[in-house]
């Protein structure tokens, strides 16, 4: 969530515990920042249970709701003028910096060189369309071959463009560049095989515009 984002939706709190936070205690020079919306969700026997909604620069809506106590244990309310400049540099730096660098922690994923998706706003995808069955085999090899010490789960996902649709696999990046390889000729599959599989599109998610991302 952008900091123009954060501050529109601003507008719309008034309560006296709702607006920006930053955390009391720094990471490596730097403080956590997020926006906390006053909500109220019903418990057990209907009982009125006073939460908030947390918005965060590097995710947007954070999934699960805090209570007051915990939000106040942890951060401390501060103006708009304060909060910026902690908001806009984890906004920015989520383009391309996982959460682990981000607050000078070591990343168990760049250290071997592969890319770490934690906290990134902005995500590459690669999907694997056409006629997958025709390499299905090579594909499996692949992917299983990618993450030996990992359980290897298979997705079939549909990503939806503004002009586009696409049905395919979820490739890891760990294994693009070798499925590009075998695709391109240089692994076992026929000459057949590879003429009638034409496709390997790399498309790209991101939380800031637009396009929708389901998996299934």
């Amino acid at each position: 969530m952008s900091w123009e984002d954060a501050e529109t939706r601003l507008q719309d709190l008034n309560g006296e515990h709702e607006g920006f936070y930053l955390a009391t205690k720094d990471i490596d020079g730097r403080r956590q920042c997020l926006l906390a919306a006053h909500d109220v969700v019903l418990g057990t026997q209907n009982r009125r249970k006073d939460m908030y909604i947390i918005y965060r620069p590097h995710i947007g809506l954070q999934p699960s709701r805090e209570y007051l106590s915990s939000l106040q244990s942890k951060y401390e309310k501060v103006t708009p003028e304060v909060a910026k400049e902690s908001w806009e540099a984890q906004y920015v730096s989520s383009n391309s910096l996982c959460s682990h660098l981000y607050w000078g922690r070591t990343c168990k994923n760049n250290l071997i060189g592969n890319d770490c998706q934690i906290g990134i706003r902005r995500r590459t995808m690669h999907v694997l369309s056409g006629s997958v069955l025709l390499v299905w085999t090579e594909v499996e090899r692949i992917l299983v071959d990618s993450a030996p010490n990992a359980d290897v789960k298979i997705q079939v996902v549909r990503v939806r463009g503004s002009n586009f649709k696409i049905i395919g696999l979820l490739v890891p990046n760990t294994s693009v560049t070798a499925l590009k390889k075998c695709l391109e000729g240089e692994g076992s599959l026929s000459a057949t095989a590879i003429k009638q599989y034409n496709q390997l599109l790399k498309n790209e998610n991101s939380s800031d515009d637009e396009d929708e991302f389901g998996c299934y």
